[in-house]
């Protein structure tokens, strides 16, 4: 736990204990035994409210503290029966690394059935939002997901309620408690007794110039924990990475504090609490999550220095490597994630020839992305078999892709069985598709519902379709609830698809906005269509634009018809290089209308090369309208109906 503040006579005793409102929540949680966490800010009283519930309502158990991020899976892997116990995970986040905590490892401790057993952890909220948010594939976001699936939340709030207040003030008699009742510093209520303000201040005044050595340790110390570091950093790498946070003319400063120096600076106890950064064994040193936590609400973490991200990737412990090239990943350091990811892949670790494959996919580089993703597919990953199967298909190679989903997914992975399906479909076995895609949505694919419900709908079984979009929209995927929408307005249910599509749309998913614009536009509710239609097109939607024109065309509004379909046209959208030229023509301006038609036209645009050629016969060129007529009949190229 963190420290509390030295009271009056520089007493360091534990204080008195607040009892908070989350109290009744969190007992309750323990009666279902499982895993639940405390989430909430640094220092806003998670640890202490744990340790007050287990002690109040689990009293008698063993207690587990793993040593390492890896040792509860070393537990399970080990056989290791676990009863009547009480495992503790204090910063939770730390346990979620490659080979530490996940789905399989917490089930295996919490196996239904088990009625003795309670994993409790704690969560500072940022960590969750880093860790949750990393953007690519890999065993970390997928831990954190799976744990956190699983698990029961007790939120935590920084200030205290009006019952906790008057709580608080039968413990007056306790300095720190008073202080904290009566401070204006905005900070909450268990932080300020954790010195949690006046640690930040000291970093600050570092910063400033009272110790610009020590302020640069103490950031080299935050922002490695933020990149991803979440095992304490060793005094060797604390020393590289400080550097970075000095300017030349500090570096050259002759009465500079040395770095040992310094580092007594930044560990210096604040009030008796938590220094800046705390030793935490073996010369390694970890910083005040507190500082953690108000660095990643008010600093983006593209301020880090270059240099620190590309120390990280090359120094830091193999353990961490890859989180570090997630995070990098997140803040689009796209050089920075393939060092790191590319450095653990090397040493064969699966998870990361799995995250560099996927990598170098998204930067086009698909030849190494397909050699990584085959070792990872070899090695049993069925993640790298599923994206490898996908690039081989975008690549032309189906039936090499063909092979590597159904692969994955006959070791089950719904993502797998999905794909696998739209790919069948895409090559006109529609039987086998469905056959896959129903194999993942009764296993709770929402994506594999979506689009059982789109061929279902294909193939004209549209009592079937409904079903599976509607079981898909009420487990809140816009998606679905987009397609039952429309296909509700397609059987004449106008009603209830404008009800889906609404609700997708309020939900800011601007493919819903379009339609429900249009349909709104169809049963004559123009106003309204103009709002939907305008906010999806404001998102740079180039069929909102096409519709939003086509709305404001017929209200009269034809300068601000024109304006959108423009706009759409310059996207190279040729359904709106067609409305455009049949509204110029119409404003008169047939010349210029010729212009966006024949490009349209050219383009494969059916719709286009028919207008076109009435334009032409219109205007006395026969010839050229028969010609475009002809090729209208012949093709079978974009129709703009889709």
């Amino acid at each position: 736990m963190h420290p509390a503040a030295t009271g009056e006579g520089g007493a360091a005793q534990v204080p008195p204990y607040v009892q908070r409102d989350a109290q009744a929540r969190l007992s309750a949680t323990f009666k279902a035994q499982g895993m639940v966490i405390i989430e909430g800010a640094s220092a806003a009283g998670k640890s202490r409210l744990a340790f007050e519930t287990i002690h109040a309502y689990a009293p008698k158990r063993w207690l587990i503290v793993p040593a390492e991020a890896t040792s509860l899976r070393e537990i399970t892997k080990a056989g290791v029966v676990i009863r009547r116990a009480v495992i503790w995970l204090d910063d939770v986040e730390r346990f979620l690394v490659s080979g530490g905590l996940d789905g399989a490892v917490l089930d295996a401790l919490c196996p239904p059935g088990v009625h003795d057993v309670l994993v409790v952890a704690t969560l500072r909220s940022e960590a969750r939002q880093e860790l949750s948010g990393a953007g690519l594939e890999i065993s970390t976001a997928r831990a954190v997901e799976e744990v956190m699936r699983r698990a029961r939340v007790v939120a935590l709030e920084r200030d205290l309620t009006g019952p906790e207040r008057e709580r608080a003030e039968a413990f007056r008699y306790d300095d720190r408690i008073a202080g904290a009742l009566d401070q204006t510093t905005g900070a909450g209520f268990a932080e300020y007794i954790a010195a949690g303000p006046a640690a930040l201040e000291r970093w600050e005044s570092a910063k400033r110039g009272e110790n610009l050595t020590a302020g640069a340790i103490i950031s080299a110390a935050v922002d490695a924990r933020r990149v991803g570091h979440l095992t304490p950093i060793s005094r060797a790498l604390l020393e590289r990475l400080h550097f970075h946070y000095l300017s030349d003319r500090e570096h050259h400063r002759r009465d500079r504090p040395s770095f040992d120096d310094a580092l007594a600076w930044a560990t210096q106890l604040v009030k008796g609490a938590s220094g800046c950064i705390d030793s935490a064994g073996d010369n390694t040193f970890k910083p005040f999550d507190y500082l953690i936590d108000h660095a990643q609400r008010t600093a983006s973490l593209n301020n880090i220095p270059g240099p620190v991200w590309s120390d990280l990737a090359s120094h830091a412990p193999m353990k961490v490597i890859k989180a570090i090239g997630a995070i990098a990943y997140k803040a689009s350091l796209l050089n920075i994630s393939e060092q790191a990811f590319r450095r653990a892949a090397d040493t064969s670790d699966t998870d990361a020839m799995y995250g560099l494959g996927l990598l170098l996919g998204q930067l086009r580089r698909f030849d190494e992305a397909e050699i990584w993703l085959r070792r990872a597919a070899e090695a049993d990953s069925t993640n790298a078999m599923t994206n490898l199967g996908r690039l081989l298909d975008e690549l032309g190679r189906a039936d090499e892709g063909e092979i590597w989903l159904r692969r994955a997914a006959e070791a089950d992975s719904t993502n797998a069985m999905t794909d696998l399906g739209l790919l069948l479909e895409k090559l006109g076995r529609a039987g086998e598709a469905e056959i896959w895609l129903r194999r993942a949505a009764e296993a709770d694919s929402t994506q594999a519902m979506t689009n059982l419900g789109l061929l279902l709908e294909e193939l004209g079984r549209f009592d079937e379709a409904e079903i599976w979009l509607c079981r898909a929209a009420e487990a809140d995927s816009t998606n679905a609830m987009t397609n039952l929408g429309l296909l509700l307005e397609k059987l004449g249910r106008a009603g209830e698809g404008e009800i889906w599509l609404r609700r997708a749309a309020e939900a800011d998913d601007t493919d819903a906005m379009t339609p429900l614009g249009l349909l709104l536009a169809e049963i004559g509710r123009a106003d309204e269509a103009e709002i939907w239609l305008r906010r999806a097109a404001e998102a740079d939607s180039t069929n909102a634009m096409i519709g939003l024109g086509l709305v404001l065309d017929e209200i009269g509004r034809a300068d601000e018809a024109e304006t959108w379909f423009r706009r759409a046209a310059e996207a190279d959208d040729t359904n709106a290089m067609t409305g455009l030229g049949l509204l110029l023509e119409k404003l008169g301006r047939a010349d210029e209308g010729e212009i966006w038609l024949r490009r349209a036209a050219e383009a494969d645009n059916t719709n286009a090369m028919t207008a076109l050629g009435l334009l032409l016969a219109e205007s006395g060129r026969a010839d050229e309208a028969e010609q475009w007529h002809r090729r209208a009949g012949g093709t079978h190229g974009n129709d703009g109906n889709r």
